[in-house]
């Protein structure tokens, strides 16, 4: 009950693996539902669930991402669309249905879209299919928070940096010790 006891939010996650989901979902506190958000239909039945349960959405975080290390000449076609259909087109299909079933009108009044990205300001090291994804969801949210904006609905990019983290580590050396240059402190 982390989250309900100490901020009165009820928190609904979401992801492809039920196993993983419930483990932490029970972790959180929180409730979960299974989809995949790069299909229509599993984003719909998402935003339904948390709409049937609560009966509102007042905040949604599009964190889903992925991506592989390889140098740019050698990236497939079939690579490159896989990495924008998560990210650039995830993105957008959950932001599109929660927009139109609670946060623009008739159906809603507002709300808050959180659409995390890796920073690809410097660029990721043999990621740029990724790099090129994170700019354009940076650019989408930019502007749909001026489109979206009289109709009280924030949209945020949040930019996280490059840091040396086990997630992190699992890529090539050359990667994680650029990382670390990107960042001021280096930590």
């Amino acid at each position: 009950m982390l989250f309900r006891s100490r901020c009165g939010a009820q928190v609904v996650i979401c992801g492809r693996r039920e196993e993983v989901l419930a483990a932490t979902a029970a972790e959180l506190g929180a409730s979960h539902v299974a989809g995949d958000i790069r299909e229509e239909r599993d984003a719909a039945r998402i935003v339904d669930a948390v709409l049937e349960r609560h009966g509102r959405l007042d905040v949604l975080v599009n964190n889903a991402g992925g991506q592989y290390f390889t140098p740019a000449e050698a990236i497939e076609t079939k690579g490159w669309r896989a990495v924008t259909r998560l990210n650039v087109g995830g993105t957008e299909r959950m932001t599109r249905i929660a927009a139109e079933r609670a946060f623009l009108p008739p159906a809603g009044a507002g709300g808050t879209i959180v659409n995390v990205t890796l920073s690809p300001h410097h660029g990721l090291a043999g990621m740029t299919h990724s790099s090129a994804a994170r700019a354009a969801v940076e650019g989408y949210t930019r502007a749909l928070a001026d489109a979206w904006a009289q109709h009280g609905v924030a949209v945020i990019a949040v930019a996280a940096g490059h840091f040396d983290t086990a997630s992190l580590r699992k890529y090539p050396e050359p990667v994680w010790r650029a990382a670390a240059r990107t960042i001021p402190l280096q930590r």
